[in-house]
């Protein structure tokens, strides 16, 4: 608790994927086109609009304790993703019409990760349109 009484929590460490074109950006994007969007982090989405699209990113657990890993983004549009990673043995699909379709929230989370536990995740669109990713919580 605060001095004020509130419930705090752990900070997490906020990666934002903004911009197709910037190779240093966290993950990497295949297809997908930077939109401004009021309210985003970094106030753009790269959206991934083109079945085959696909976001992936490698993750380096950046040592310490434990940490979730959470992938935030919009639950609007028809869009239906598939997600895939070897090093943590998950294959499966997410589909918009799961999400409430607001401009911020949970789409995907795995966790708790472990020092050591570094894998790599892919999110590819098989279908529809209207997905994108605002940020990685580690």
């Amino acid at each position: 608790m605060d001095k004020q009484g509130n419930a705090t929590t752990k900070s997490r460490m906020v990666l934002v994927p903004t911009d197709v074109a910037d190779p240093g950006g966290p993950g990497t994007f295949t297809g997908g086109a930077t939109t401004p969007v009021v309210g985003a982090y970094g106030e753009s989405l790269v959206a991934l609009d083109d079945a085959t699209d696909a976001y992936q990113l490698q993750y380096t657990h950046p040592g310490g304790s434990c940490r979730e890993f959470d992938v935030i983004g919009p639950g609007t549009g028809d869009w239906v993703v598939h997600a895939e990673s070897a090093e943590l043995h998950m294959s499966g699909s997410l589909e918009a019409v799961s999400f409430d379709p607001a401009q911020r929230q949970t789409l995907f989370q795995w966790g708790p990760i472990c020092e050591g536990e570094d894998f790599t995740i892919t999110f590819t669109v098989m279908s529809g349109s209207g997905f994108a990713i605002d940020a990685v919580l580690i």
